[in-house]
């Protein structure tokens, strides 16, 4: 999975933060809901947090304890994980019978829990001190993973300023990934060949720009298109990263 090592590279920390994000997002995705698009968008996002956020959090359990209380770490993480499950199931059902309006209630008191995780997070010292995340090679994915997170919540919250200043964001990666292109190709090719492989470069780029719209558009047929926009955006993520984190560290600058 893309994210599997991605808190080896940039810190445990702001991948916990962005797990207990997403977490509420996915929380709100859920007492927004009103068809069932909507409900496997929250139950999607939620998923993906699940992966990254017990991954995280058991690393940075095993950096924080040390190497000679591995059986403990093991041990907490196993408690919490799977007492987790089964607390949830119990809170669940003690909100059925006496809770009001118990389908919704029993998310608002689950976002109300997750802000002493997030305070949590804040407080908790960071384990992974070698960096190298924002360098030239990583700008591009790192502004336009960050374009689309914004671009979201613009949607989402229907905010005009947020909209735009995600698209500010994106638009910028995709530049830096572009022109970054363009100069391997420049560098790679044979002379004698150099208009032949700029050509089949841009006819590339210009099919990456149409295939995300039909997406769009065939997602937006069947399902809200909040929900379709988000689903792409999720792909769009997915895919800048794996492509980022799969690179080699002598990839062209």
């Amino acid at each position: 999975m893309a994210f599997a090592s991605l808190s080896d590279r940039v810190g445990r920390r702001p991948l916990l933060a962005a797990a207990v994000l997403a977490t509420a997002t996915s929380t709100a995705l859920f007492l927004l809901a009103d068809d069932v698009g909507t409900l496997l968008a929250a139950r999607f996002l939620c998923g993906i947090r699940t992966g990254v956020f017990t991954a995280t959090a058991t690393a940075t359990m095993g950096d924080l304890a040390g190497a000679e209380r591995t059986r403990r770490v093991s041990t907490v993480s196993t408690a919490a994980n799977m007492g987790g499950v089964g607390l949830g199931t119990v809170a669940g059902g003690l909100f059925a019978p006496y809770g009001a309006n118990p389908t919704h209630l029993v998310f608002w008191a689950y976002l109300a829990g997750l802000v002493p995780a997030f305070l949590a997070v804040i407080v908790t010292p960071e384990t992974v001190t070698a960096r190298q995340w924002i360098t030239r090679r990583r700008a591009a994915p790192a502004f336009l993973v960050a374009g689309v997170a914004v671009f979201e919540a613009g949607l989402w919250a229907r905010s005009l300023p947020t909209f735009a200043a995600g698209t500010l964001l994106a638009g910028t990666g995709i530049g830096l990934a572009f022109r970054r292109g363009v100069g391997g190709a420049q560098r790679l090719a044979d002379p004698r060949r150099r208009a032949d492989l700029l050509s089949t470069y841009f006819l590339f780029a210009c099919t990456g720009t149409i295939v995300p719209t039909l997406a769009l558009g065939l997602l937006d047929q069947t399902i809200n298109q909040d929900v379709a926009t988000l689903i792409l955006a999720v792909a769009v993520v997915a895919t800048t990263l794996a492509n980022a984190l799969s690179r080699p560290t002598t990839a062209i600058a």
